[in-house]
């Protein structure tokens, strides 16, 4: 407070509160008394209202839940509620149906916390009771098993394999399934409960019946029961897990198809001839008695087969037929020979049979024409023809006719060896004879020559019935072709000039006489061999030049050696091609490779040894087209006991040209002192060559000769072969020793001098050959001990 007249003021404060509804509510107002030194006195009030506005809170609310049993449905679960005053509030629960139908229940469960100032909080949970609701549903399919040859038409004894798919399609879990069905003694299932969804697998087995042939399908259905663990039972009649059998419902037939097979073999047969007028021989007038032999080959029963000749009237009748019946006494015949026969030399014909099905197979029926064999070897008709034909085989009573031989056959003309063999069937098929004492045969079996040409001299001659050739009725001919003589011709005007760049730098090899025809234009080469048939071969060579100007060749040159072979084996002359390649420019190598000879680039073999090979470690690069190559050979060292490096790969006079070694690798030969070498390569475009690395083969006297060669002086100690001492300096043996055993013999031409030692030990004999020397002061010592002294 402030004083107009004196600055000095009493204040009194004081405090009054007011209680509210509840212990967090009331009310405080408090009063300031202000007094200065002349007794003048001033107040100011303040009110504080203090009030809880805010609702208590759940400490733990249940959520919405779904339950399948009465007792699983949650109560009142212990929700407490925390106020932010109070501390913990009293919760009012309460549960009431809200909804209710054939599927079950909606539950709602509700809390409601208020504190003391009414301020108020709700929850609520909604609970979803499904009853209990068990279903099943069962898929049953049918399999057939075919037992035949083809397996392609059911036969009695055939399995057919079911198989049910049960699942649980209800809300609850399934106990003591029991899997019914008429048709099958017994029913295996993987499981005898079933949890809600879960699938399971049953099998059966049914034996195919004559009857279910005839009726071609199997129809049945099957029931599937099964109960809660509270006793309530769910039953459903399988469904048919073909889609061709649904016809909308829930429970079609299972139709297990089988396939039919209507078939009937008729073989007509000569019973007996009756030699009507006792002369001996078949002729006019004979009757001839036929027998019928019907066999149903299919799987389904025949009815009331039917018989017909034309050349002849069938005794005979039959009801039925049952799947494999024979009949062979239902039916006959008789003819008698007419004067027709006796011209044709031969009684021949046929007849038919046919039969109906069952009902199943519609209006279906089954026929078939008579054989006189067993359907699988085809005889010929009375005039010696075949018609490809096994199963319809006429009847032949043969009539005594003369023997018929065709002149010989001569072909020239280029024939597929197809074609070769039906040209010589053909002929085969004029050879005829025989009648009803003798038979045409031939002496023995013959093949077509072969389509390249050659000849076949066939004998053909009637025999008895004992086997026996006829005299006077025997023919020789024969069939002779003559095929493709010439050899194939080597195409002209072939040759090639072809633009090379980078991307078209060679032309590729051949691999065949029709690409090679489509890339030069060359027409057929050979008298009977199209160039498709035509097989090559080439090598070629490349012409070595020198460029006359620049870096590059303006121009290179190819020669192809082709030989042609056609389909008879005929090879033709040696057939060249120049190849020529015309460049813009050099295409340089990448990378001129790395060469090594054994697993580095030295090597220390002894005097006079082969040293190994030398072959290439890294191939080069940036080839385009052909690669050449040229090897380098020289013996000098400069200053630090290496070759000179070139600097131009011309033939100088520190590296030397190795004529005539043009290829990737080198075998050096025999080397007797230390030689270096390298390899040069270049494109095919380029005149200049590039270097590989330097390979060394180095002198060294206590080294080893590489594997496979013969010993000598480098190989000590070694005792299973013949040593052989040489030295290709007078001072080899300069001051050392050295020690050399064998079983075998020793012969030495070598030199030792200035106190060196030789020591040869040899089984069998020591050879001291022409130019042998010890010089003075030098030792040398010769026994037969061989290994033994160290074996």
């Amino acid at each position: 407070a402030v004083d107009n007249c004196d600055g000095d003021i009493t204040v009194s404060p004081t405090e009054v509160t007011i209680p509210g509804g509840c212990a967090n509510s009331f009310t405080t107002v408090r009063t300031w008394t202000f007094t200065d030194v002349c007794g003048n006195v001033d107040s100011v009030q303040q009110t504080i209202t203090i009030n809880d506005t805010i609702a208590p809170a759940f400490n733990n609310e249940p959520s919405d839940v779904t339950v399948d049993c009465e007792p699983d449905i949650p109560g009142e679960q212990g929700v407490m509620a925390l106020d932010n005053c109070e501390g913990n509030v009293a919760v009012v629960y309460t549960q009431e149906v809200v909804s209710e139908d054939t599927m079950g229940q909606l539950i709602r469960n509700s809390w409601i916390a208020q504190d003391c100032n009414g301020n108020e909080v709700r929850h609520e949970q909604l609970i979803t009771y499904n009853f209990k609701l068990p279903s099943l549903e069962l898929i049953k399919s049918g399999f057939v098993s075919y037992s035949d040859i083809d397996n392609s038409f059911a036969t009695v004894g055939d399995t057919i394999t079911y198989k049910f798919q049960v699942t649980n399609t209800g809300n609850a879990p399934l106990f003591n399934l029991n899997l019914d069905d008429p048709k099958l003694e017994a029913v295996t299932c993987d499981s005898s409960s079933l949890l809600v969804g879960n699938i399971s697998i049953c099998s059966g087995y049914y034996i195919v019946t004559a009857q279910d042939i005839n009726e071609g399908v199997v129809c049945n259905s099957a029931t599937i029961v099964g109960e809660t663990s509270d006793g309530i039972i769910t039953i459903d009649t399988s469904d048919s897990g073909h889609p061709i059998d649904d016809t909308g419902v829930d429970n079609d037939n299972t139709y297990t198809y089988l396939n039919q097979n209507a078939e009937i073999l008729l073989f007509k047969n000569i019973d007996k001839v009756v030699d009507v007028n006792n002369n001996g021989i078949t002729d006019e007038g004979d009757d001839v008695f036929y027998k019928f032999k019907v066999v149903n080959s299919g799987n389904v029963t025949l009815y009331n087969p039917v018989v017909n000749d034309p050349l002849v009237t069938v005794s005979g009748s039959l009801d039925s037929l049952e799947q494999g019946m024979i009949d062979s006494t239902s039916f006959t015949a008789v003819y008698k020979i007419i004067e027709s026969n006796a011209l044709d030399g031969f009684v021949e014909n046929t007849a038919t049979v046919v039969a109906s099905t069952p009902s199943s197979m519609g209006n279906q029926m089954a026929m078939d024409v008579s054989d006189v064999g067993d359907n699988n070897q085809e005889t010929p008709d009375g005039s010696g023809n075949l018609d490809n034909d096994p199963t319809n085989d006429p009847v032949i009573l043969c009539v005594e006719r003369p023997t018929l031989c065709p002149s010989p056959m001569i072909l020239s003309t280029c024939l597929s060896q197809a074609e070769v063999e039906q040209e010589f069937q053909d002929w085969l098929t004029l050879f005829s004879g025989g009648g009803c004492i003798a038979t045409g045969a031939f002496a023995e079996s013959y093949t077509a020559p072969s389509f390249c040409g050659g000849r076949v001299d066939v004998v053909y001659s009637l025999t008895d019935a004992g086997g026996n050739v006829v005299p006077g009725t025997s023919c020789t001919t024969y069939f002779e072709l003559i095929g493709d003589q010439n050899s194939p011709l080597c195409p002209t005007d072939w040759d090639l000039t072809v633009s090379a760049d980078d991307s078209n730098c060679y032309v590729d090899p051949y691999l065949d006489v029709v690409q090679l025809e489509s890339s030069t234009g060359l027409s057929v080469l050979d008298d009977c061999s199209s160039s498709a048939q035509l097989s090559l071969d080439y090598s070629e060579s490349l012409i070595r030049e020198e460029c006359t100007s620049g870096y590059f060749f303006s121009e290179r040159t190819v020669i192809r050696n082709y030989t042609f072979t056609d389909l008879c084996g005929r090879t033709s002359e040696l057939c060249p091609q120049t190849i020529t390649y015309q460049f813009d420019d050099c295409v340089i190598l990448t990378d001129f490779g790395s060469v090594r000879i054994g697993s580095g680039v030295t090597i220390s073999v002894p005097a006079n040894c082969n040293a190994p090979e030398i072959t290439e470690s890294v191939p080069v690069e940036g080839a385009c087209g052909y690669v050449e190559y040229m090897w380098l050979i020289s013996t000098e060292v400069d200053l630090d006991g290496l070759p000179f490096t070139p600097t131009n790969f011309n033939i100088g006079t520190t590296w030397k040209l190795i004529p005539g070694e043009i290829g990737k690798t080198l075998s050096p030969g025999v080397i007797t002192e230390d030689t270096y070498f390298v390899r040069c390569a270049r494109n095919f475009s380029c005149c200049d060559y590039g270097e590989s690395n330097i390979v060394s083969i180095l002198i060294d006297n206590a080294a080893t000769c590489p594997a496979g060669q013969s010993m000598d002086l480098s190989i000590n100690e070694h005792c299973d072969s013949t040593i052989v001492l040489t030295s290709p300096r007078d001072d080899y043996f300069d001051g050392q020793q050295m020690l050399y055993r064998t079983n075998a013999s020793i012969r030495a031409n070598n030199k030792s001098a200035n106190g060196s030692r030789l020591i040869l030990h040899s089984k069998t004999m020591t050879t001291l050959e022409e130019g042998f020397q010890v010089d003075q002061g030098a030792v040398l010592e010769v026994d037969a001990t061989g290994c033994e002294p160290e074996n």
